[in-house]
């Protein structure tokens, strides 16, 4: 090969090479800046030996490198780490932080240390931690978290001020604890949010705050400083780090989402420029309902009800297109799972079981809960709405519970019978009656009592003189005289009158007076009323 030919080739490959590693240093390397748990690395890094301090900031946040010194393993005990974010030399010092992740490396062994930051006034105080390394004992990855002191102040550690914290070796360690790297929790962006009528709101976290732009949208971390104030933990390196910060509160709409200019560890201060939030039309859990069509459903995975959940706002007007998630407590079908509301604001479930049982539904409306629940009892296949129901017999008759005989609803609960003559105004045996568990009669709860049926029977109480026809909805009317009970019962009226116990009186209510017998029919009335159900005021 010919020389000259041979050096100019070699030229050209070198100078390709200078080329391709100028373009790649352009380039990101996305891995190099990743953090394992949270923002930031420490702006500072000291170690004190004793007698000298030793820099150890690069090699706290470089995994190649590691070997950061934790404690000593020899005298002097006095050593220790201090680590800090932002310094006074910069006109956005003093960012503060709260937690530490820690990657030990080497553990120590059978030393300690105690946490301490520097108190304005005060100086160095203990600092009450949560420390997962147990000390710099404990190999691997360690929060290291506390609450920041109000009186925590800036001080000078080896020339440079700021916020400090240190882990003083108290007891010398038979093996130094070393470090690989050392990440922080780190409050870098400030902002403010305001309600409608400029009150600051409360009780936002990172859910509520939503970064854009950046390689890395993540919000780590939230503070609440008060008056609507917030301290946000986000990216503090990248390859862009111009991104936009906006607010997300559901039923709040946001004025828009604010450029954060270029984030670092230090702070970015955007409380000048509030986030003045405007109240939407939203689901009001007050005025939002959660109905069923059937309190009793058979748990036989067929037979269903169907649950209406009705949004409106609070003004309590009905919402479109709010999305509805029904839940249940109870080993329920939901069917769907989740809906939108129509335009009358309603969106409808239909709901199974096969396995017996009460089940209480509950909704949110766009993630707001809404206070109404719906309960059916998903009743024994051998039950259902219209159903005579009682205790399975003990064989003891001296034990009477089991012998009560109620009235399962179509509304899911039971009816009491108060006593024989009413049951006999409804029922001429009891051949209809099914025997049920205790658990599952525990399921069913007690409506009220069932009131005499329709036109059967006349009542009257001991106190009052007067006799009673009864009319739909368990109500009385009086029958004025006996010449109209006749005409009305027959010659045998007076045999047809019950007396009826003065505690139960109250089921009735009081209407207007019979004073001609063409005003009321007790057959019209026992044909309009066939159930106990119809007598409710509910349909099987």
């Amino acid at each position: 090969m010919n020389y000259y030919k041979y050096k100019n080739m070699i030229k050209k490959l070198l100078f390709l090479t200078v080329i391709a590693a100028f373009i790649f240093s352009f380039l990101p390397i996305e891995n190099a800046l990743a953090f394992n748990y949270y923002n930031a690395n420490p702006e500072y890094v000291w170690y004190w030996d004793g007698t000298s301090f030793r820099s150890q900031t690069g090699l706290a946040e470089s995994p190649e490198l590691g070997g950061v010194y934790l404690g000593n393993e020899g005298p002097p005990k006095s050593s220790a780490i201090y680590i800090t974010m932002g310094y006074s030399d910069f006109s956005y010092a003093n960012t503060y932080f709260d937690k530490l992740k820690i990657q030990v490396t080497q553990p120590g062994i059978a030393g300690n240390v105690i946490w301490e930051y520097y108190a304005d006034p005060g100086g160095w105080l203990p600092l009450d931690v949560y420390d997962e390394t147990d000390a710099f004992k404990n190999s691997g990855w360690g929060e290291v978290s506390w609450n920041n002191p109000a009186n925590w102040g800036g001080t000078g550690v080896n020339g440079r001020s700021g916020l400090w914290v240190r882990a003083r070796t108290t007891s010398n360690y038979s093996q130094v604890p070393l470090a690989n790297l050392i990440e922080v929790l780190a409050y870098n962006l400030y902002v403010k949010v305001l309600d409608n009528t400029g009150a600051g709101f409360e009780g936002l976290g990172p859910e509520n705050f939503v970064m854009s732009e950046l390689a890395d949208n993540t919000v780590y971390g939230v503070r609440e400083r008060g008056n609507g104030i917030y301290e946000l933990a986000v990216v503090t390196k990248g390859v862009d780090l111009n991104g936009a910060v906006n607010v997300s509160i559901p039923g709040w709409e946001s004025p828009g989402a604010i450029a954060t200019g270029s984030l670092s560890k230090y702070v970015v201060d955007l409380t000048n420029q509030p986030f003045e939030m405007t109240k939407m039309p939203g689901p009001s859990p007050y005025y939002s309902e959660v109905t069923t069509d059937k309190g009793t459903v058979l748990a036989d995975g067929t037979d269903s009800a169907t649950i209406t959940v009705t949004v409106n706002d609070a003004d309590d007007y009905a919402l479109e297109g709010v999305n509805v998630v029904l839940a249940s407590d109870h080993d329920a079908v939901i069917i769907p799972g989740e809906a939108a509301t129509a335009q009358n604001g309603k969106a409808y479930f239909t709901v199974t079981s096969e396995t017996p049982g009460r089940a209480v539904f509950t909704a949110t409306a766009n993630g707001v809960e809404i206070e109404q629940t719906a309960e059916i009892n998903f009743a024994s296949a051998e039950i259902s709405p219209g159903t005579l129901v009682k205790l399975y017999d003990d064989g003891d008759p001296a034990t009477p519970h089991d012998s009560a005989v109620y009235y399962l609803a179509a509304d899911g609960k039971r009816y009491v019978f108060p006593n024989a003559k009413v049951y006999e105004s409804w029922y001429s045996d009891f051949s209809g009656v099914v025997e049920i568990s205790g658990n599952e009669m525990a399921e069913l709860p007690i409506g009220g009592n069932v009131t005499y049926r329709p036109g059967e029977r006349m009542l009257k109480i001991q106190s009052d003189p007067k006799t009673y026809a009864v009319d739909i909805d368990a109500t009385l009317r009086w029958i004025e005289n006996e010449e109209i009970a006749a005409e009305l019962y027959g010659a045998d009226w007076n045999t047809r009158i019950d007396d009826v116990d003065i505690t139960y009186w109250v089921d009735y209510s009081i209407g207007e007076a019979i004073t001609d017998s063409a005003d009321f029919s007790p057959s019209a009335v026992m044909e309009s009323v066939q159930t106990i159900n119809e007598n409710l005021g509910l349909y099987d």
